[in-house]
């Protein structure tokens, strides 16, 4: 064809061969493939210390840093680097919610979360030490996403949930609204009976819709994702340690797509500056 296009028009040439006109577009269009290996690198790199980033909030990670790369080329580099299919996961069950303990409705329908300490979100996920299973509490503010209290155990028991609790109230903030699952974790009488001392409303998700927890499923997936599945840890102790370096990351290096590619801390210490009485602390 590229011989005849002088004598003839490319219109007269599609009809005769039969080949479609934007065919011939597209393909006279066609760019050489852009050498990515400089960016790919990149990418590798920041994945070492980012390692649950997809393209687009890795975008906004080397945006952050002055980096200009598009969306378009990072798409390729992670498909070139097979990171853009997603992982079969398993499911430990951590949530027993058949017990005798009062049920509390949600309170999250409709509610438009607008500061710091309006709502907690809990739950409970579960990590592999060797050949057994340890537990890990979190609770996370959902206004700033920070990780406020944890705690990591060999039994998944009330004993768990209380110490992620009571580490979060140390800290001297206290929500408006606890809000969790019906598991008897956070149904008991000793869970309930440090909320209620602190006047802190009750929240919980209905029994069979983990999705009215999604905020604390999310960070589930994602410290599941960017530590729990990376580690091999030794023992108890071992996970805690590097759980603990995760969350201090999570907190104050690691962007969040749902709060416009900022840290948890970010967002925080920008509410404080903005409101500098802060919200009232329900701590007695």
């Amino acid at each position: 064809m590229k011989r005849l296009t002088g004598e003839y028009s490319k219109s007269a040439l599609c009809r005769v061969l039969g080949v479609a006109r934007s065919t011939v577009c597209r393909a006279s269009k066609k760019r050489p493939a852009r050498d990515l290996s400089d960016l790919k690198e990149r990418v590798l790199n920041e994945l070492c210390v980012c390692p649950g980033y997809g393209f687009r909030r890795m975008h906004a990670h080397l945006k952050r840093k002055g980096i200009s790369a598009s969306r378009g080329d990072l798409r390729n580099v992670y498909k070139e680097l097979n990171l853009l299919k997603r992982r079969a996961r398993t499911r430990v069950q951590t949530t027993n919610s058949k017990h005798k303990y009062p049920r509390h409705p949600n309170l999250m329908h409709s509610l438009s979360i607008e500061r710091p300490d309006q709502v907690w979100a809990a739950d409970v996920t579960y990590l592999k030490i060797l050949t057994r299973y340890a537990y890990l509490a979190l609770l996370m503010d959902v206004f700033t996403r920070r990780i406020v209290g944890w705690a990591l155990s060999l039994a998944n028991d009330t004993a768990l949930t209380v110490s992620a609790l009571e580490v979060a109230l140390s800290l001297g903030r206290s929500p408006e609204i606890h809000h969790g699952d019906l598991g008897a974790n956070y149904s008991c009488n000793d869970y309930i009976k440090r909320l209620k001392a602190r006047g802190i409303q009750i929240s919980m998700a209905a029994a069979g819709a983990p999705y009215e927890n999604g905020y604390a499923e999310r960070l589930n997936r994602t410290i599941k994702e960017e530590e729990i599945r990376l580690g091999d840890y030794r023992d108890l102790q071992d996970a805690s340690t590097g759980i603990e370096a995760f969350i201090a990351r999570y907190n104050h290096e690691r962007i969040h797509s749902s709060i416009s590619y900022r840290t948890p801390s970010e967002v925080f210490e920008e509410w404080m500056t903005k409101n500098t009485r802060g919200t009232p602390s329900h701590s007695t």
